[in-house]
């Protein structure tokens, strides 16, 4: 997989439909996601992408998916006896405990979105089969939309009327058109913003199905950003912030992030401080532009999970580690300084 950031968002499909035929009733798609699954490295996935993993699993693909191993990582507390029931009551649970919820729809763009091309082989040869069903298959995801390839397949001689549906942007061209069994219609998206992910449903006289495209991901760039050791100097209840031992413009009081006493946690908000407000060790003529990041969490017990700019990150921490229980701001700059520090400081070239 790409070196991509997951995100967490909850969307919600509206798309009702009577299926004349009980097999038709699920999306086109959904009968592809055992062939997109095996392709994943769970033991590379973050936190939200181990959720949207997750999502993907149905009563078809759960075998498969158990005998693969990758639930044994997910979730080493679930019964090796376990059945599909007791399975999905077990990704119930863990979904409430992580906050994070994904329709399948939206799940299965996540790793659309992400997987390399050679990886999301058997995928495209299951949406492009001549299996029963309408499948909507996206692609040249980018800022500005993505184009929707909507086939449909049944039998020799049959032919049906479909009707396409679209939130977080607009259809260029009809939205209504008829098929060929055997037959396919590109339908071009336009986003609505460039933070707007794109929800299309195709309807058809029985047959249905749904695809998402995420908004492009705010990912800042690691690349200029250059190694830094970080350490502080103390004066009474405040710090001074030292990178690569230069001093630099950040003074800090420890009381504001409960971290008196705590040279790591207040280490931590160094590194949270210069990556929030671009601040670069001097000299100043050798600073380096860093994007502006507005950095949260959601917090569950003592752990919580830190976002950038509203978008998970994938860096789960637990607030006794820096003593910022409870201290908002605290929290923030821990998930800064800790992204900072572990993601996007390469090597020095």
């Amino acid at each position: 997989m790409h070196s991509i950031q997951v995100y967490r968002a909850v969307f919600t499909i509206v798309g009702i439909a009577l299926f004349a035929d009980p097999a038709l009733a699920r999306d086109g798609s959904e009968r592809c996601d055992s062939a997109l699954l095996p392709q994943i490295s769970v033991e590379q996935l973050s936190l939200s992408e181990r959720i949207a993993y997750l999502s993907l699993i149905d009563e078809s693909n759960y075998d498969k998916a158990k005998t693969s191993g990758s639930l044994k990582i997910l979730m080493p507390d679930l019964p090796v006896t376990a059945n599909y029931s007791q399975f999905a009551e077990h990704r119930r649970t863990f979904s409430s405990q992580t906050r994070f919820t994904y329709q399948r729809n939206e799940a299965r763009s996540v790793f659309r979105q992400s997987l390399e091309p050679y990886q999301l082989a058997a995928w495209r040869d299951c949406m492009t089969s001549t299996e029963p069903g309408v499948r909507i298959m996206l692609t040249n995801d980018d800022a500005d939309g993505a184009a929707a390839k909507v086939s449909y397949s049944e039998g020799p001689g049959r032919k049906r009327s479909f009707v396409a549906s679209v939130t977080g942007g607009s259809i260029a061209g009809s939205s209504r058109f008829s098929l060929d069994h055997g037959g396919s219609e590109t339908i071009l998206l336009k986003r609505r913003s460039q933070s707007s992910s794109i929800r299309l449903v195709v309807n058809g006289q029985g047959m249905t199905d749904s695809a998402v495209s995420l908004a492009p991901s705010i990912t800042p760039p690691s690349q200029g950003i250059p190694e830094i050791d970080w350490d502080i100097a103390p004066s009474d209840n405040r710090f001074k912030c030292v990178a690569n031992k230069k001093t630099i413009d950040a003074d800090l009081d420890c009381k504001t992030y409960n971290t008196c006493g705590n040279r790591s946690a207040n280490t931590l908000m160094c590194a949270g401080t210069f990556y929030s407000h671009a601040i670069v060790a001097e000299p100043k003529a050798h600073r380096t532009a860093i994007p502006p990041i507005v950095w949260s969490f959601r917090a569950t017990g003592q752990t919580f999970q830190c976002t950038a700019n509203g978008k998970d990150v994938g860096a789960v921490l637990d607030c006794t580690n820096f003593g910022t229980c409870g201290v908002m701001e605290g929290n923030r700059m821990a998930c800064a300084g800790t992204y900072y520090r572990r993601v996007l400081a390469p090597p020095e070239q």
